[in-house]
């Protein structure tokens, strides 16, 4: 009995050991898990961002803190760190480049586990990248636009140590005031919880006197729908441009961004037409001086009302007829244009008129006609002689002249011609003198050479033409202006037909290659610059074959 007993008991005390063996076991299970929950987790950040240099204080709330934690940022050990409770710690913010990091704590339980709640952001100090405009008064009050990155809604802007007045606008635009400053160059700094701007050549403003203005602002024209200003240039030595703006009515623009653009206009311009007005309406106008920055000075200003009647355009195509038309000079007193033999007709000054305001208008066109020949000149038709005027074309266009007698014109003499038209109302301006010589006589002494040898098929031949122009007993011809020829025909030259070439004091030289052998003919004219024809020169030559 006593060994069934053992053997009982023993069974016993076996199953007692096996379930105290099996009762152990969640126990050492438990182990692990009660080792995680003693890790340090941060719940929270006192700030959640800061400047790149760190430095800031910040408090780390979370739980399971301990002596002797540490702290990172992004793995950048944490300064100063204060133990204040299990579930708070104080430390400065190490240096970081920018970007986000995760603050994490370690103690000797382990290091807390990333989560959102503890992230921090490293953020850049302020950056200008440009300022405008960049000058602006000592008085200040300028509105000055800040660009950059990095700016915030707290974000605070001077000029030099001045502090200005600021408007957040986005991450990268401010917009400031000017404060009042004396005259000098300062730099722009943008400044909030992230450092200031470094100073660069981009954030300069310039404090400068105004620009002196432009003066005598004077309406030079003024037509049914346009007006012409005019003004004397500012003294500043340093004016880029003049802006001209316009207002209906009589109050003129009171600053560059009032009315209507009208032009802006470099420096050394003075004149500005505006165009495109209302016929009997009174406009206003200011003209603004302006100096690098933009920086413009106080404004000239004028009024102006458009008329009724538009002042006539001025004469074109003025000439004589018959006539041997503008030569290459133009018809100026050193290269005159020819009046040609006139047969006994009278010789007629001719102009085309127009006028702005179409066939509203009737034009006429008063024509002066003066012999230049002498040291002062012997007017034929002056401003106030009726037989200068011609009768009235239409507004819309048209040609006028007046008839002069050919008695009245001398063989050889210079003579002078001008044009101005009239509405009744308003006067052209008169044109530039054109001048004509009358020259009645044909070139003469019309010559043909060769200095060939002979004359072969293939063969380049070389001919010389030459002639005179008499000179009239008072006065001076008009001289040979060109040769005209033909190896075909003398009919070739009629109405001044053939191959042209121009003469030089009288002569030319050309050259023609023969294709067929046998005789052969050149036949020359001469013509003077009045248009006058010399006879038909024939010069004969044998071709070889």
């Amino acid at each position: 009995m006593v060994r069934r007993t053992s053997r009982v008991v023993g069974t016993v005390g076996a199953l007692v050991a096996a379930a105290t063996t099996v009762a152990a076991a969640p126990a050492a299970a438990a182990a692990p898990a009660a080792a995680a929950t003693a890790v340090p987790s941060v719940t929270s950040l006192s700030a959640t961002s800061g400047p790149l240099s760190g430095g800031g204080r910040i408090t780390v709330v979370g739980s399971r803190f301990a002596r002797g934690a540490t702290v990172t940022f992004g793995g950048s050990a944490g300064r100063s760190v204060t133990y204040v409770s299990a579930s708070r710690l104080t430390v400065t913010a190490p240096p970081h480049a920018a970007g986000t990091v995760d603050v994490r704590v370690r103690t000797a339980k382990g290091t807390s586990a990333v989560r959102a709640a503890d992230r921090f952001r490293y953020v850049a100090a302020p950056s200008i990248t440009s300022v405008a405009p960049v000058a602006g008064l000592p008085g200040g009050g300028a509105t000055v636009v800040v660009r950059g990155v990095n700016f915030t809604s707290t974000t605070a802007v001077a000029f030099g140590s001045t502090r200005a007045a600021a408007r957040y606008v986005s991450a990268t635009q401010l917009s400031a005031t000017a404060p009042a400053h004396e005259v000098g160059v300062v730099d722009v700094v943008a400044s909030n919880a992230y450092g200031r701007s470094a100073a660069t050549a981009a954030d300069r403003f310039t404090y400068r006197d105004a620009p002196q203005p432009v003066s005598d602002l004077r309406l030079a024209d003024v037509g049914t729908t346009t007006a012409t200003l005019r003004w004397t240039p500012s003294a500043t030595a340093d004016v880029t441009s003049v802006i001209v703006r316009r207002a209906t009515g009589a109050v003129p623009p009171a600053t560059v961004g009032d009315g209507t653009a009208v032009a802006t206009v470099p420096a050394g311009t003075n004149t500005v037409l505006d165009s495109g007005l209302t016929r009997a309406s009174t406009y206003s106008y200011a003209a603004f001086a302006a100096v690098p920055g933009p920086l413009f000075a106080r404004a000239a200003t004028l009024t102006a009302t458009t008329v009724t009647n538009s002042r006539p355009d001025v004469p074109t195509q003025v000439g004589v007829s018959p006539g041997a038309g503008s030569n290459a000079a133009g018809c100026t007193v050193d290269a005159p244009c020819g009046i040609p033999s006139t047969a006994g007709s009278p010789v007629s000054l001719v102009a085309n008129a127009s006028d702005p305001d179409g066939d509203a208008d009737r034009v006429t066109v008063r024509f002066r006609l003066w012999d230049a020949t002498g040291a002062t000149p012997d007017y034929l038709l002056d401003a106030d002689d009726p037989d200068g005027v011609a009768a009235p074309v239409s507004g819309a266009g048209g040609t006028a002249f007046v008839r002069v007698a050919a008695s009245r014109l001398v063989e050889g003499h210079l003579y002078g011609l001008d044009a101005t038209a009239s509405d009744g109302r308003l006067a052209s301006v008169t044109t530039a003198a054109r001048y004509f010589r009358l020259d009645t006589t044909s070139p003469t002494n019309v010559a043909v050479t060769s200095d060939d040898t002979g004359f072969q098929v293939g063969r380049t031949a070389h001919f010389h033409l030459s002639a005179t122009d008499p000179t009239p007993a008072t006065g001076a011809a008009s001289g040979v202006d060109h040769f005209a020829y033909s190896f075909s025909s003398s009919s070739a030259l009629d109405s001044d037909g053939g191959t042209h070439v121009t003469a030089v004091d009288g002569s030319a030289d050309i050259t023609a290659t023969p294709t067929t052998w046998g005789p052969s003919s050149l036949y020359v004219v001469a013509v003077d610059a009045a248009g006058n024809h010399s006879d038909v020169r024939t010069y004969q030559f044998y071709v070889q074959g």
